[in-house]
């Protein structure tokens, strides 16, 4: 339950992963993103290491795929963007080569603000700020990503949560 917390906390600043292309072809960045933008896909891959002081680092390696969605962005001429609807996760998580796979449908995001520096979104809720790369922005689709880390941590018990996130988000219209 910790992880899908930590990946709504992610969503939360429309968090997007990254992801590389072998063709060499700049994608086209050219469209206006104002408007709205329905989900078509989320996906996303990370790793979680919890450190106790005096034990061995664990690592855990979870792969993130929306397998419903149900969600939009309208980006709004006033620099405010609202947010609404909800998404279907499926997430397998894999620690000490044990795989275990949940699925859970949370609320995609909250509103917030945007701005557009060239080819990078950027985007703060609740006091957040991200930024995302925008992969492909025509009149009728937008893909962006982000890579985003996460620390938690309580030094009284000396225990360490690192999650470190790629995310990719399809978007239609």
């Amino acid at each position: 339950m910790k992880k899908f917390r930590i990946i709504a906390l992610a969503f939360l600043a429309i968090s997007f992963a990254s992801c590389s292309s072998d063709d060499d072809t700049a994608a086209d960045t050219s469209a206006s993103i104002l408007g709205i933008w329905f989900g078509q896909d989320v996906d996303y891959s990370g790793t979680t290491t919890t450190t106790v002081d005096g034990l061995p680092p664990v690592e855990a390696d979870f792969v993130g795929e929306s397998i419903e969605e149900n969600f939009s962005l309208d980006f709004l001429e006033s620099g405010e963007y609202i947010s609404e609807g909800d998404y279907t996760l499926e997430l397998t998580t894999t620690v000490l080569g044990e795989s275990q796979t949940q699925t859970q449908t949370l609320e995609f995001l909250q509103d917030g603000t945007w701005s557009r520096e060239g080819d990078v979104l950027i985007a703060t809720a609740e006091g957040r700020t991200q930024e995302y790369d925008i992969e492909e922005l025509t009149e009728t689709t937008l893909i962006i990503s982000t890579s985003l880390t996460e620390e938690l941590g309580d030094p009284d018990t000396g225990v360490s949560i690192i999650t470190m996130l790629d995310i990719r988000a399809v978007f239609s219209r």
